[in-house]
């Protein structure tokens, strides 16, 4: 049995200098409301509850690897009307 991270033999899962990242999961939440004069008012959360992508300051290759373009939380807000 090789060591964690590796196949039975003990080779390597991954090619030397790879990094290995951790699963990331967000909440998104959104409320829509559907007006009498048919239009739509919307409000929405993403990553509700502010948490950070894991880190990974570069590639195996040596280049910057960007997991999630924006990590905080962040508000939408739309307003849609039918004509």
């Amino acid at each position: 049995m090789g060591p964690p991270g590796a196949d039975p033999a003990g080779t390597p899962r991954f090619p030397i200098g790879a990094n290995r990242i951790a699963s990331h999961g967000t909440a998104d939440v959104a409320l829509r409301w559907e007006t009498p004069w048919d239009g739509q008012f919307a409000l929405g959360i993403h990553n509700l509850f502010d948490r950070d992508p894991p880190v990974s300051y570069a590639s195996g290759n040596g280049n910057l690897l960007v997991i999630d373009p924006l990590p905080d939380r962040a508000w939408s807000l739309s307003v849609t009307q039918r004509l």
